[in-house]
């Protein structure tokens, strides 16, 4: 017996054309996914209407089965990651995460998106703001040769202000591909 640990890390680290191509696929699976849970948005609608409806589309454009989700949270819930729908009626004002992703050959393309019912308040409105910032550091500082951890600390230098006194789960990115 041998200790294969690595094996399937080193594996997903560098993806082929093909691959690469499952991916783009399932973003254009997700996308509809995220497209229709807009459209089920509003209040007065259950958070598990949204999250049918977000995975209805993302089937009936041709996605495969998901390995997660769909993530829809709403109201008080809304900033609790991995959490999911529970019954929760949207209302005016509230904050609403979703988190989907379409399947392609067991390769995913995940998307997390906020959306506020109504006008956002100010705190909503400096968190988009430093949340754009922190992902215009990723992109600024992310490619060869360059440590996720280097990426992440640019990330989080955009968020520190934003952050202050708030519970985070300092989680900035997470390896896609392929799942299971």
């Amino acid at each position: 017996l041998k200790d294969s640990f690595g094996v399937v890390e080193r594996a997903r680290v560098v993806k082929t054309e093909t691959e690469l191509g499952y991916m783009r696929k399932a973003a254009e699976f997700t996308e509809a996914g995220v497209k229709a849970a807009i459209t089920a948005l509003s209040p007065g609608r259950v958070d598990r209407d949204v999250a049918a409806e977000a995975v209805a589309a993302m089937y009936r454009a041709g996605s495969d089965s998901v390995p997660l989700g769909p993530i829809v949270c709403g109201g008080y819930r809304g900033g609790v990651p991995y959490s999911s729908f529970a019954g929760y009626t949207l209302k005016q004002g509230d904050n609403i995460f979703i988190e989907l992703t379409g399947s392609v050959r067991r390769y995913t393309a995940p998307l997390m998106r906020t959306f506020v019912l109504g006008k956002p308040d100010q705190e909503v409105e400096d968190a988009a703001r430093a949340t754009s910032r922190a992902v215009d550091a990723i992109m600024a500082t992310a490619r060869d040769g360059v440590s996720a951890k280097e990426v992440a600390n640019a990330a989080l230098g955009e968020l520190s202000a934003a952050l202050s006194g708030k519970l985070f789960h300092n989680i900035i990115a997470y390896p896609v591909g392929i799942a299971y």
